[in-house]
């Protein structure tokens, strides 16, 4: 009488476990982050992040701190600006540059009620646009206006930043905000 098994040898099952885990490994990151959302989202925990730490650089160095937006480059970073009278701008070093996806503009950037876009540029298509910190922990009042027309071309996606000018803290929104 032949004993015969019915189940799998332990080296099948480590074999088809492994090539689950080298196909999962490849295909659920690509099934996760292509969304815009993802992207919108993560423009705005980046943006609050820089906020965050150049208003705590502000108030531990007490220099006044700028923080800049170069829609070009779609780059945003800090600069103290007291060092920026001794010569070249120092860029805050605990600081990095936060950089934002390709599809999102920004078409309009308020501070104080002014549209820096319009007011100094003269035409929507500013190159940059900043607003400033000061060492007591006070910042501009500051909207962000942004567009991602990557969801619908026809009808772009809006959102809108809104910095609390005491915490230093950004909310976001699903729609245009104004002063």
């Amino acid at each position: 009488m032949q004993n015969k098994s019915l189940g799998f040898a332990l080296i099948e099952l480590i074999i088809v476990i492994l090539i689950l885990g080298i196909v999962g490994g490849t295909v659920i990151p690509r099934l996760r982050y292509n969304r815009p959302q993802d992207d919108r989202k993560k423009l705005y925990e980046d943006v609050n992040e820089l906020t965050q730490l150049a208003w705590q650089n502000a108030m531990q160095t007490r220099k006044i701190h700028k923080v800049i937006m170069d829609f070009k480059k779609r780059l945003a970073w800090v600069e103290s600006l007291e060092d920026r009278e001794k010569g070249e701008p120092k860029v805050v070093p605990s600081i990095d540059k936060v950089s934002w996806p390709g599809g999102l503009e920004v078409v309009e950037f308020f501070i104080n009620g002014e549209d820096e876009l319009r007011h100094h540029h003269g035409h929507k298509n500013a190159d940059d646009a900043w607003f400033f910190i000061v060492p007591d922990g006070l910042c501009q009042s500051v909207i962000i206006n942004i567009i991602d027309p990557r969801e619908n071309d026809d009808d772009p996606a809006h959102m809108s930043f809104v910095l609390n000018p005491f915490l230093a803290q950004f909310e976001m929104y699903d729609e245009f905000k104004s002063p």
